[in-house]
């Protein structure tokens, strides 16, 4: 990932982490840069930090940016591979944790993860909480044992809000949050931004062959012989153009 942080890219991060909420962004502005920042902000023994809906792939890439930066506190990743008492270690032992939502259910019921000790959550693809989810009863159960704890949640596919009636306000809901920030392309901030870090374009020709030519040639016949028969078989599904 770019080291260059871009001035609306440092914006989101202090809107965020100053109040908890919901930030969507238009896809492709780079969500998942603002989401490693807080990974890294919060590798920490001293503070418990549960990461949701996060796939395996994901994580791999944020250990490989986290073990580039020199995180000395590195996130786990807790599976169905991993036993209960070695779970708990986990949990005592603190940071960021990546955990599926079925095997952070069954530990919030049986209370093998301290709730009090939990600083908070970060929701990945949040579009993706229903309030049938178990991300929604996750965060319903945190909320009721913990008041101060924070949660923030991530979105770079603003189509799924548009999708259903009031589907914005029932993952809001579900969520338990009040505060959206939205972040699109014609935003002010993303457009200065982008506008001074225009990408740069390089366009490469390559020369064809004698061979390759020939294969060009041949196919633009067969294109242009099967245009014909159509035209002849059948004038007034192929036209004049």
């Amino acid at each position: 990932m770019c080291e260059v942080q871009l001035d609306f890219e440092n914006q989101m991060f202090i809107e965020l982490l100053a109040q908890d909420g919901m930030v969507v962004l238009a896809r492709g502005l780079g969500l998942e840069r603002l989401f490693l920042k807080f990974l890294k902000l919060y590798s920490d023994h001293h503070q418990l930090v549960l990461v949701l809906n996060t796939s395996p792939a994901h994580q791999g890439q944020y250990m490989e940016e986290l073990l580039r930066e020199k995180v000395d506190h590195l996130p786990r990743s807790i599976t169905n591979e991993v036993s209960v008492k070695e779970r708990e270690t986990v949990y005592q032992r603190g940071g960021v944790v990546f955990i599926t939502s079925r095997i952070l259910v069954v530990d919030l019921l049986r209370g093998q993860c301290p709730v009090a000790g939990v600083s908070g959550l970060l929701i990945w693809s949040a579009h993706k909480v229903t309030e049938t989810s178990s991300e929604a009863f996750i965060i319903r159960l945190f909320r009721e044992s913990s008041k101060s704890g924070f949660v923030k949640a991530f979105s770079d596919s603003p189509e799924q809000f548009m999708s259903g009636f009031c589907q914005l306000e029932r993952v809001m809901r579900c969520l338990f949050l009040r505060h959206l920030y939205l972040w699109p392309r014609f935003h002010a901030t993303v457009s200065s931004s982008l506008a001074t870090h225009k990408p740069e374009v390089v366009e490469l020709r390559q020369q064809l062959s004698p061979a390759m030519t020939a294969i060009q040639m041949a196919v633009l016949d067969l294109i242009k012989s099967c245009i014909s028969e159509l035209k002849t078989s059948n004038p007034a599904v192929v036209g004049d153009g």
